[in-house]
């Protein structure tokens, strides 16, 4: 037989792999008629319909001599085609009547487990695809005078097609990809059993026996592999002599020759690109599509430049109240501070008056002068007494104080943080609800707009129309005709009108409101957003102004409940005995404790509303930098319309430069030069020390496949072969 059938044999079989679900379904339909859309196949692949016409599909030269399996997903055979020598026609045999050379083995795993490919179909995760393939034939030889058993060598290439929507990130081991943007080949070479008869390390030169692909799959289908069995490559080597390096090196050149003679088919995919000029259509749509949605940006840009110049205007005049409040805190703190020199000079007086030699009273010093005071006119001290035991029980007590103190701040704190997240959360579940009820309007006016884009252009309900594409009878430029006028309303200003109107009702309803306190209500009490309220808490509560907050009012609680204590019947009994004198003192004392302590809040409440002023200053120039990043957005989401539109004008250009990408195909040839250069002197790197035995075991091996293709020459078994052409469902 001619290494040209092999060639062609590999060939055919790929480009099967590259239009795939185009032939699949009725290159092997025993006795089936063909339909509207595989007669339109027929026409550009020939005759595929049946098995009688399966020859002619394959060409003469590789239905001579070729054997046609069919197997299932797992690679269990099915049934055996073979050409009948006496009849010359094509037969069916049953899995039993045969035992192939090489047996298939396609193992599945998702997400780490295996799986059948019955329970696989419609699954999603991430797949691989295990092809192990064992040698099933040994033949006894003589090489170097002696008699030895060794595998009659097969190479093996298995192909298949995945679509790109189905199957993403793909990666494989011991095989090639190709990607022409909608859908990938993946190729597999092996020689299942060659190792071991070359006794070469597998750390040295890896000849592989399996190869694998990995992808993460979405809603899994069956997948058509088609795989050439041949012995061919290895029986070309003819009679040599292998008694030196150079016979042996010219050799391995010849199975290097062989085998890119095998693989040189696969350069051929470069057809099957040539159908991704009849899917750039979807390209077309897409353009469209982008070009629809950048619109809708844009107006969103604007809606967003809008809302922002609003937020730009209250952050202004709330910056402004505050500046207000804060400009007058100078003049109430300054009121407050000469009401209570007024006071303490009042209360001078009438200590002078009453005779006392008192020192003029200043907020800073009234209160030890009116303790002096009061000491002087009690000989028994009654009143430092009092005084020392009541401020050190409350000093006992300026712990728990301080503990009452800071868990009133932090409940403070705390209801600020659940307000500001309660209203991130409700922002957000608002908007994600509008966002969803939104798509799903737009869903429901769709396809009414398409049902009326239909009916006018053909006449028929959607389901018929349908039905008539799936058949072939309504060709693709009506379909695209169509597909452009239902985005085209979908665009229009009535039917956007329509869907916001719509999405408004849906907003307003009962069971949208539901949803949406549902909703917030699931993520306020989420884990997440609890921590993250924790977290602000903490934050707030570490503040060294926060800190400052909680020492400030424990000493003003502090000193209250020691005034308080002074002014209680308990410790007014003790001083009852006190001079009269002293007792006016203690009660001026204790009337301008109460103004002091009103004092300090009303200074630490001036000094909260300047801290706040300043945050709204900070917080309108935010806004306003808000404002002008939502402008710049806006201007920069119309430069992106302007560049959608002409990407969509300039699709069709983009359409000739795919026609390019056939031309990307014949890297695989490339390839093909690398495993020459690469593995077949590695090969010979790998042996070098044991030249003798690679040379015994590449006679066996030679004579093993031409002992092999003789038998099978010879042979009246239609199902003895040299070729075998493996398909999976």
């Amino acid at each position: 037989m001619k290494s040209s059938k092999l060639i062609k044999a590999g060939a055919i079989a790929l480009a099967a792999a590259v239009i795939g679900s185009c032939v699949a379904g009725t290159a092997y339909a025993k006795n089936s008629e063909p339909s509207v859309s595989n007669t339109a196949v027929a026409e550009e692949s020939g005759p595929v319909a049946t098995n009688d016409a399966l020859g002619a599909k394959m060409g003469e030269d590789l239905a001579e001599g070729s054997v046609y399996v069919f197997a299932d997903a797992s690679g269990k055979v099915q049934k055996l085609t073979a050409k009948d020598s006496q009849s010359g026609e094509f037969k069916d045999y049953a899995a039993s009547e045969a035992k192939l050379p090489v047996s298939l083995s396609i193992k599945y795993f998702l997400d780490g487990r295996e799986i059948s490919e019955k329970d696989l179909e419609g699954k999603s995760g991430m797949l691989t695809m295990r092809f192990e393939y064992s040698n099933l034939t040994e033949k006894t030889v003589n090489a170097g005078g002696k008699n030895k058993s060794v595998h009659v060598p097969f190479a093996v290439v298995t192909g298949l097609l995945l679509g790109n929507e189905s199957f993403s990130n793909i990666s494989v081991k011991n095989a090639k990809i190709i990607d022409d943007g909608s859908r990938t080949a993946v190729v597999g070479l092996v020689f299942p059993g060659l190792q071991k008869d070359l006794g070469i390390d597998s750390g040295k030169l890896e000849l592989p026996e399996s190869f694998e692909l990995s992808a993460d799959v979405k809603d899994f289908a069956p997948v058509m592999t088609l795989s050439i069995v041949s012995s061919e490559p290895f029986s070309k080597l003819g009679d040599k002599d292998f008694s030196d390096i150079s016979s042996l090196t010219d050799s391995i050149g010849e199975l290097s020759g062989a085998m890119g003679m095998l693989m040189d088919g696969s350069g051929k995919l470069y057809d099957g690109l040539c159908t991704l000029l009849n899917e750039s259509g979807k390209l077309t749509d897409g353009a469209d599509k982008l070009a629809g949605g950048a619109l809708q940006l844009k107006k969103g840009t604007e809606d967003l430049s809008s809302g922002a110049g609003q937020v730009r205007s209250g952050a202004a005049q709330v910056a402004g109240g505050l500046k207000t409040l804060d400009e007058n805190s100078a003049a109430l703190n300054s009121g407050a501070k000469q009401v209570f020199e007024t006071l303490l000079a009042t209360a001078a007086e009438q200590l002078r008056a009453a005779g006392l030699d008192v020192p003029d009273l200043t907020i800073e010093n009234y209160g030890k002068v009116l303790e002096n005071t009061i000491s002087s006119l009690d000989q028994d001290a009654v009143y430092s007494k009092a005084l020392d035991t009541v401020t050190r029980a409350v000093e006992e007590k300026r712990g728990y104080i301080e503990q009452q103190v800071t868990a009133a701040v932090k409940a403070e704190v705390e209801k600020a943080v659940a307000d500001a997240a309660q209203a991130q959360v409700n922002e957000k579940v608002q908007a994600a609800v509008r966002a969803g009820v939104e798509a799903e309007v737009t869903e429901a006016v769709k396809q009414n707009v398409r049902a009326q884009v239909i009916k006018s252009a053909s006449g028929l309900d959607v389901q018929s129309y349908d039905n008539a594409a799936a058949a072939g009878q309504i060709d693709g430029q009506t379909q695209a005709a169509v597909n452009a006028a239902v985005e085209a309303q979908m665009q229009s200003a009535d039917v956007r009108q329509l869907i916001s109107a719509q999405t408004d009702a849906q907003m307003g309803t009962e069971a949208v409101k539901g949803l949406i306190a549902q909703n917030i209500e699931a993520q306020m009490a989420s884990e997440e957003v609890k921590a993250l309220m924790t977290q602000n808490t903490e934050a707030q509560m570490a503040s060294e102004k926060v800190k400052a907050l909680i020492a400030q009012n424990t000493e003003a609680q502090v000193q209250k409940a020691i005034s308080d204590n002074m002014a209680g019947e308990e410790v007014q009994a003790q001083l009852a005995k006190a001079s009269e004198g002293a007792k006016k003192v203690i009660a001026l004392k204790t009337s301008l404790d109460s103004y002091n302590s009103f004092y300090k809040g009303l200074m630490a409440y001036t000094e909260g509303v300047g801290e706040a002023a300043k945050g709204a200053d900070t917080l309108s120039s935010g806004a306003a930098q808000l404002a002008e990043g939502a402008e710049a957005l806006k201007a920069g989401a119309g430069e992106l319309y302007s560049g959608t539109i002409a990407l969509k004008d300039s699709t069709p250009s983009l359409i000739g430069g795919i026609t390019q990408l056939k031309d990307g195909a014949e890297k695989l040839d490339s390839g093909l030069d690398e495993f020459n250069r690469k593995g077949i002197q590695k090969l010979v790197d790998a042996v070098e020390g044991d030249l003798e035995g690679l040379i015994d075991s590449v006679d066996a091996l030679k004579e093993a496949a031409k002992l092999y293709e003789q038998q099978a020459e010879n042979s009246e078994d239609p199902l003895a072969a040299t070729k075998y052409v493996i398909k999976t469902n």
